[in-house]
């Protein structure tokens, strides 16, 4: 830079501090999007390696807006019509922005500092060089990318020394003589994205410039304006949002912008996010929950002057989530304490599995940064590492045994077993069909292991379905590579929820099951394994019928053996084998009833409490606690799911859950329990709400100081849910139990990463 040009760069700024003496405020710097202590955090947690902010970082390195090798492209006159029609210069705009707010992170989090070199030179490419920008869309091109022109030069001022006082007077300049003019009214009639927009850019603004007015305007308008953007007429009640009869693209967009817009003022001591009575988080809960798949009211929406009218909601790029998700949940859930299940949900899935390939026109995801800079404690006590083993539909029940005795688990789920620990090499066992996914289930509803002819190496046994197949094992061919010989056990299993395991203590295990309308052992004949099955009963007969749901096993009375668990109460196992089992009637549920059952002691109190599913095609989970008086055993429900009207209440809802399982997840010496969704059951649409998402969950048990108990749920997984068999199985052998599922989405692994 020669003398001149340094003579004029001071002249100008001492012209700015002329032109526009500051509004005295006292504002919090950094203090747009980011505060010093966000930023502290976050640069804490990279350099201690930890997830999911090292992941997202490697990410906003890797990433080209990231690059030194940057080239800022401005141009003088700007022109963004409608839809970016024409564009001349406006994508270079959007870009700029873009690359300079991320080098600004990366010089905030590393201390690089040539990513601040780059920042600047690409915020004063822009300062020195823009004259207007104009056409319909204007406002709109400021509002979105003048935000992250902002922040970058925010965090620059107040982070590196090295940035010329002339040069920010300059990019001073250019937002109150060149931006400010074109956005300073912002754009009532137009649908509420663009409101929203303008309020992020001009509290920034204000905020860079110290510009209490300024400030004061965005966050004016945010309460109280007249345009769709406002807070009050971007949103019901119900949460329902000014565009979400127009697309949920553009609703999200609106979100995030007025999302922002609430950070810097809580950064600068103001609540917005509470306004309306946290109206934000209404609507973001209520566009979440549509775009993971759930259903939601609407009502036909006219804007305010009747430019705009929405009859019913839009399904366009519904499921497509926008990366602002964990900002929102990081305010409510973790600052204020309230439950957000859906935003958490989002947030989750974005975590996990970010977007890959460009958004809407063009536009590309950065999830990443989302993640990186709001991600904050409380987080998930585990995450799990999704491994699809097939997108076919071929089962619904899956399990797990070392086939090859090479040392290492491998998984079976139908007609398949695919071999450990990398679970890529799958091998055929009886003969492969898919099945379509609309109808009803397939022939392998359960998948169990055992030696059953004792020759060390384990076989499979399959139950196919209720009153349409026999059960049948298939022998191991100990390591060849061919067909197994399949063997006939028995003619039918009835009972949707058979366990398999040593219920008369002998070491080996049966099938608990009803036939001929009772209960019993359908037991090998282990003396010649070849034989048919043969069926003992346990109880006298009964009103069942054998679609039976809600099934158990488990020491009930603390007799140190075995009891049969219903839904209609529990059969306590004798002494004597010859004898039947003595009934306690005890009703589990007044529904449908549910799938697998539990005897566990939930509260610590040394009694066997039950849990299981209220209705396995319906809603609801519960634990029953045993309570014990004169001798006498009764129990006292607990539901910890229920349906859609208690979904606040416990945090998580969602119907048919119809396979369960218990297991230590978390390592904390207590039964957790996994549990999904059912993906249509029956075909379509007979089941409840049967296209909502195919959730996979599991609740942490917590035993709480004062005695009491409770299962909180945690989101693994939307796209994968149940079939009737859920299993937890240590696979990967670093002594971690991970779950194994399959539903007609596929058969899914997933691979435990507690720390």
């Amino acid at each position: 830079m020669n003398a001149n040009s340094i003579r004029f760069l001071t002249f100008l700024a001492v012209f700015v501090c002329v032109r526009y003496p500051p509004v005295l405020a006292e504002f919090s710097h950094p203090g747009i999007a980011h505060s010093s202590e966000s930023i502290e955090f976050v640069k804490t947690k990279i350099n201690a390696g930890e997830q999911p902010w090292s992941a997202a970082w490697e990410k906003l390195l890797g990433s080209r807006y990231g690059s030194l090798d940057w080239k800022p492209h401005p141009y003088p006159h700007v022109e963004r019509g409608p839809y970016n029609d024409p564009n001349i210069g406006s994508s270079e705009f959007s870009e700029d922005a873009k690359a300079a707010y991320n080098h600004a992170l990366c010089w905030a989090l590393s201390g690089e500092e040539a990513h601040a070199n780059k920042a600047a030179e690409i915020i004063d490419a822009w300062s020195e060089t823009l004259e207007s920008i104009e056409n319909h869309d204007a406002k709109l091109l400021i509002g979105m990318s003048g935000y992250h022109f902002c922040i970058a030069a925010e965090i620059l001022k107040h982070s590196w020394d090295q940035w010329p006082q002339p040069k920010q007077a300059q990019f001073a300049l250019m937002l109150r003589d060149i931006w400010y003019p074109v956005i300073q009214d912002f754009y009532p009639s137009a649908n509420g994205n663009w409101d929203a927009s303008m309020m992020q850019v001009i509290m920034a603004m204000g905020v860079f410039l110290d510009d209490q007015g300024m400030f004061d305007r965005a966050k004016t308008y945010f309460l109280s304006g007249e345009g769709n953007g406002a807070i009050g007429n971007y949103f019901k009640e119900s949460g329902q949002c000014q565009e979400t009869g127009r697309d949920q693209g553009h609703t999200q967009m609106g979100l995030e912008y007025l999302a922002n817009t609430c950070e810097t003022a809580w950064i600068q001591g103001v609540d917005l996010y509470g306004a309306l009575d946290n109206r934000l988080l209404k609507g973001f809960e209520y566009t979440a929950k549509y775009n993971l798949g759930f259903d939601v009211p609407y009502e036909p929406y006219e804007s305010f002057e009747g430019r705009y009218h929405y009859d019913k909601i839009s399904s366009d790029d519904r499921g497509r989530l926008r990366p602002m998700y964990e900002r929102v949940l990081n305010h409510y859930h973790n600052r204020k304490g309230l439950d957000a299940p859906y935003t958490k949900q989002a947030a989750l899935k974005l975590r996990s599995n970010p977007p890959e390939r460009r958004g809407r026109r063009g536009r590309r995801s950065s999830s990443h940064l989302d993640t990186l800079m709001y991600a904050n404690p409380p987080s998930e006590p585990l995450t799990f590492h999704k491994q699809v083993l097939t997108d076919q539909y071929f089962c619904d029940g899956i399990n797990s045994a070392d086939f090859n005795r090479d040392g290492k688990p491998d998984i079976v789920a139908g007609p398949y077993w695919y071999e450990g620990p990398e679970f890529t090499i799958k091998h055929e066992f009886y003969p492969a069909k898919t099945f379509p996914r609309e109808p009803s289930p397939s022939d392998s509803m359960f998948s169990y292991t055992w030696d059953f002819n004792g020759d060390t190496w384990p076989d499979i046994l399959v139950l196919g379905r209720v009153h349409l197949h026999p059960a049948v094992w298939y022998e191991n061919p100990q390591g060849k590579n061919e067909l197994w010989k399949q063997h006939f056990a028995f003619e039918r299993v009835q009972g949707e929820s058979p366990p398999f395991l040593d219920v008369d203590g002998d070491g080996k295990p049966e099938i608990v099951a009803l036939w001929e309308q009772r209960w019993g052992l359908i037991q090998p004949v282990w003396s010649d394994p070849q034989q048919p099955w043969r069926f003992r009963p346990i109880t006298l007969p009964g009103d069942w019928q054998r679609f039976h749901h809600g099934t158990g096993i488990g020491d009930v009375n603390g007799d140190g053996r075995f009891d049969l668990i219903l839904n209609d109460g529990w059969w306590s196992q004798p002494a004597d084998s010859n004898e039947a089992w003595t009934a306690h009637p005890v009703v589990f549920s007044e529904d449908k009833g549910g799938a697998q059952m539990f005897a566990y002691d939930v509260n610590g109190d040394g009694l066997s409490d039950v849990i299981t599913a209220l209705n396995a095609h319906g809603w609801g989970l519960a634990w029953f606690e045993q309570v014990r008086n004169n001798g006498e055993i009764s129990f006292q429900k607990h539901p910890f799911m229920g349906d859609r009207d208690d979904e606040t209440k416990y945090g998580v809802c969602f119907s048919q859950p119809h396979a369960l399982a218990l297991c230590d997840l978390d390592g904390d010496g207590l039964q957790d329990m996994v549990v999904g969704k059912r993906m249509w059951a029956h075909p379509p649409p007979k089941d409840i709400e049967p296209n909502a998402p195919p959730v996979l969950y599991w609740f942490r048990l917590q035993r709480e100081k004062t005695g009491e108990a409770k299962f909180v749920p945690h989101f693994i997984d939307d796209q994968s849910g149940v079939g009737v068999q859920v299993t937890s199985a240590d696979v990967t052998g670093d002594g971690r139990p991970d779950i194994l599922t399959v539903s007609k989405k596929g058969s899914f692994l997933f691979v435990n990463q507690q720390p």
